[in-house]
């Protein structure tokens, strides 16, 4: 019997681990599947004070503005939000730190509201943008900027998934320019090798966008006509 303690022990020392392991696992488990599955169901638009609020599942977050926080979802252009919300570069709070979040739909603020929407086909485009092509049916939206300084609008024009003009950070546009011609919306005329972004001009039912190789579509040139 002397000889067969060791076993004895080991076998038991065996179990009580693979015991433990399984425990600690199914623990793990259930703990992961509680905050993941916290915000099942909250809709994009819900209330809510972190992220935890929000469906975690379909990639929400929970953003915060004048008005509290909201559950709302990745973009990659304003095409993919709720009507009136704009697909914009983030920040969150993390650790005590600004951190970026990524392209996330914002609801619109007093004051950020949309001044011009709609939808314009291309009728023209030399060089190569990925996803547009003559008779592609694209967005374009103005929307208001608080701000002290002539910059007081951005622009986006956005096919699909794909950007022409504005997004992130840039498209910044006054609203008015008494050297603009009248029936023009917009006219900046510098592309991106001049101010950092493609050169865009509205007017009358026209859109023009164009860009130089340093842009993110290259060397192109782009002309939409508003739909009714």
């Amino acid at each position: 019997m002397e000889n067969r303690k060791p076993l004895i022990f080991g076998l038991v020392a065996v179990a009580f681990t693979l015991g433990l392991s399984c425990c600690v696992g199914v623990f793990a488990f259930a703990m992961s599947s509680g905050l993941e599955n916290l915000g099942s169901g909250a809709e994009v638009g819900d209330e809510c004070d972190r992220d935890l609020d929000c469906d975690l599942d379909a990639n929400h977050t929970c953003m915060q503005d004048a008005a509290g926080g909201y559950c709302t979802p990745t973009c990659q252009t304003s095409d993919g939000c709720a009507p009136g919300w704009v697909c914009e570069g983030s920040t969150v709070i993390r650790n005590g730190r600004e951190v970026e979040a990524g392209q996330r739909c914002m609801r619109p603020e007093p004051g950020r509201e949309a001044l011009q929407t709609g939808h314009a086909r291309v009728t023209e485009l030399t060089g190569t943008v990925r996803g547009v092509s003559v008779g592609t049916l694209c967005s374009y939206r103005q929307i208001a900027v608080p701000s002290d300084g002539p910059l007081d609008s951005r622009w986006e024009v956005s096919c699909g998934s794909t950007y022409l003009y504005g997004g992130g950070t840039v498209g910044y546009n006054p609203r008015t320019d008494p050297s603009w011609p009248a029936g023009v919306l917009a006219d900046d005329s510098g592309t991106t090798r001049e101010d950092g972004d493609p050169a865009l001009r509205v007017e009358g039912t026209t859109l023009v966008v164009r860009d130089d190789r340093e842009g993110r579509h290259g060397d192109f040139s782009a002309t939409l006509q508003i739909e009714p």
